[in-house]
């Protein structure tokens, strides 16, 4: 039996190998290599085939065979004892050995490149001493980066322990460790996909004050406010004991585990479910806006992007049916794992695009155009906006070719508004409003620009007369608000008014007094140009 073994062990090695090796080295490395159980398996498979002995194309290339071998190697040796089998094998029959650690490597590097720069210029965007407004939301992305982190720079060392590799090629000890790292890596995955939903969710909340919009948020930032705990500590007790569930791959260990396919797929499947619901939800209160067709489907696109990340989500449901019945982890755990990493960066980089795109128009102002369309903001809009207009008669109010507005600045006449009320503290104006009128060939031509008060989002948009101003609800100003008279030079047909973040509905424009104020007044008022 030895003398026969030594002969196939020499011949299988030198076939398969290709290339002139010392046969007393391959044979003491197969009999040093191989487990006894395997050998009696393939001394016996080969016996029973039409193969001969020698031939070791025919044995190579026998799938019957192969089959038989493999069956007696998994039912008399233990799981070790096969790895080991399979690793000699395949590299004894000269096959190609696959490796996707680059996959695991590179995109969790590079998302998680991009994922940290847009959170970056966010905060740049948001912080309140380079002109932005910090909220709630801005708060929630922060702290979905807490297990972003990890799960970023984790990607690296799962490639290096061997994730991408088929097990039979991974040391025994780094299969035990990227199982355990990959368990911590399902609750920050969990985590952070959750956070940045509500930090959309939040964000929402600050820019449309709709009633029966919020309670919707409300439900639905619930929901994933629970998804977090609900899931994680289903995850952390997939296994009884817990270290089972990085342990149980090489069926030495006494333990149980749950269902964890079922949970994989219920938390995948309320996460596809709540990405849908995250990513629509605005978009019938943004059709409400009066603007451009066009401007109005670049903010929903905007908002539309974030469903790449569901289509991300949709893409790793084709892994998670092998997820937890696998019997080589090292491999099939690859994609969903790099799938799982793109997913929660794309989500934080399409959380950060608003303020992003605020950054960029306050970086690189938008050059003022001379065409565009009527702005006439209804209720609605207003509502949208989170404005208080006047609803009595003062709404009526337009601005004559003799109304000035203007403060002491050589060319930006302005208007201060107060502080914040009631009604309107609790949220940001999406756009922030300026008129502008000027006298052009002899002719009336009106500007309204507007922009996103947190970003410096700006749009020019000419009118035809002055008396299409009547169609904006009037805003009134607070009686602090400064108004001097027009320079000396010709501009009786120029109403010019500073965009600001706020204002309140004080007083009409009929009732602001458009005669010079003696300096003894402006010091009462205490305002400066």
């Amino acid at each position: 039996m030895k003398h026969l073994i030594a002969s196939f062990l020499c011949l299988f090695c030198l076939l398969s190998c290709g290339q002139a090796q010392n046969s007393t080295a391959l044979l003491q490395l197969a009999i040093k290599t191989l487990p006894q159980c395997a050998l009696t398996c393939i001394i016996s498979g080969v016996s029973k085939s039409t193969c001969e002995l020698s031939d070791f194309y025919c044995i190579a290339r026998n799938k019957d065979l192969n089959t038989e071998i493999t069956i007696c190697v998994q039912s008399s040796c233990s799981i070790r004892e096969s790895l080991t089998t399979k690793n000699f094998t395949e590299s004894a029959f000269g096959a190609p050995q696959r490796d996707h650690t680059h996959l695991v490597s590179y995109l969790g590097v590079i998302g998680g490149s991009f994922a940290i720069l847009a959170v970056i210029l966010r905060v740049s965007a948001r912080l309140p001493f380079l002109g932005g407004i910090w909220g709630w939301d801005d708060w929630a992305i922060l702290v979905a980066m807490i297990p972003l982190m990890p799960l970023t720079f984790l990607s690296i060392r799962l490639a290096d322990y061997g994730l991408g590799r088929d097990i039979w090629t991974v040391p025994f000890d780094k299969i035990t460790t990227i199982l355990h790292i990959y368990y911590f890596d399902e609750m920050f995955y969990l985590s952070s996909l959750a956070l940045t939903k509500c930090s959309i969710l939040l964000f929402y909340l600050r820019i449309f004050p709709n009633q029966n919009f919020r309670r919707i948020v409300y439900a639905t930032l619930a929901v994933c406010a629970l998804y977090i705990p609900g899931f994680v500590i289903a995850t952390i007790v997939q296994c009884m004991p817990i270290r089972y569930a990085w342990e149980h791959w090489d069926g030495e260990h006494n333990g149980k585990c749950f269902n964890v396919n079922m949970e994989g797929w219920m938390s995948a499947a309320i996460n596809i479910v709540l990405d849908i619901i995250v990513i629509c939800m605005p978009l019938r209160e943004l059709s409400k806006l009066a603007m451009s067709r066009r401007r109005k489907a670049g903010i929903m696109l905007m908002f539309l992007g974030g469903g790449f990340v569901t289509v991300v989500s949709i893409l790793r449901l084709k892994w998670m049916i092998q997820f937890a019945n696998s019997t080589n982890v090292t491999w099939d755990y690859t994609p969903i794992g790099y799938w799982s990493t793109i997913e929660v960066h794309i989500g934080i980089i399409f959380a950060c695009l608003p303020a992003i795109r605020a950054l960029q128009y306050r970086m690189f102002p938008a050059q003022r155009g001379t065409t565009g369309y009527l702005y006439n903001p209804g209720p609605s809009y207003a509502n949208s906006k989170g404005l208080s207009y006047a609803t009595d008669s003062r709404r009526k109010s337009t601005f004559t070719h003799t109304d000035f507005l203007s403060s002491r600045s050589t060319d930006s006449h302005g208007i201060r508004s107060p502080p914040r009320t009631r009604h309107n503290k609790e949220f940001i104006q999406l756009e922030e409003v300026d008129f502008k009128l000027r006298d052009l060939d002899g002719s009336n031509h009106t500007h309204i620009e507007t922009g996103d008060t947190s970003s410096d989002d700006r749009m020019l948009l000419p009118i035809q007369s002055t008396s299409e101003l009547a169609q904006f609800p009037t805003p009134t100003y607070s009686k602090r608000a400064m108004v001097t008279p027009p320079p000396k030079r010709d501009l009786t047909h120029a109403i010019s008014v500073r965009k600001d973040y706020s204002v309140t509905v004080e007083i009409s424009p009929d009732q602001i007094n458009v005669n010079p104020m003696k300096p003894s007044e402006e010091d009462r008022w205490g305002t400066k140009g």
